[in-house]
């Protein structure tokens, strides 16, 4: 069942998707069709899940889930990221880029693979307080504090 993502309880379950680049207003509007077709079917331990999904920066997909059963987890998860997998094939955007970091440059974010990270740090692209997308956020209630952090933060001190 498909909620609004402000809905959502704060201890809702999280998962932050990163887009290789940003998406345009039709593959947000295909991706919106696409989700809440999978969203009314979804099923956690056989009962319905409450999910509510939101672009953040038009770059970064957020999906949010609850049911009675507890939070979605095992096949339920399993069911997203094949849903998700299907969705990036189908509007062309990578959504499940676990290699790299995502760090704000101006008004929009920048995308470094992790074995280059050393290599913007040494030309001053990424620094100790350069904000970065965290994507280890699990619960909504952690999302206004913790989903953008200091590189530091997520990195550790030993990249700098």
């Amino acid at each position: 069942m498909i909620v609004s993502f402000e809905e959502l309880s704060p201890n809702s379950k999280i998962w932050v998707f990163k887009g290789q680049r940003a998406f345009d207003l039709n593959e947000k509007e295909e991706t919106k069709k696409y989700l809440e077709e999978f969203m009314a079917s979804w099923l956690s331990h056989g009962s319905k899940v409450r999910g509510g999904f939101k672009f953040y920066e038009d770059q970064f997909l957020l999906i949010g889930a609850e049911s009675e059963g507890g939070p979605p987890s095992g096949c339920s998860t399993d069911g997203l990221v094949h849903f998700i997998q299907d969705l990036s094939k189908k509007i062309g955007i990578n959504l499940l880029d676990n290699g790299s970091i995502f760090f704000k440059d101006g008004d929009s974010f920048k995308r470094a693979e992790f074995q280059k990270i050393s290599e913007f740090i040494q030309n001053g692209e990424l620094k100790e307080n350069t904000l970065v997308l965290n994507s280890q956020v699990t619960q909504k209630k952690d999302l206004d504090e913790r989903l953008i952090v200091e590189a530091i933060n997520y990195l550790g001190p030993q990249y700098f």
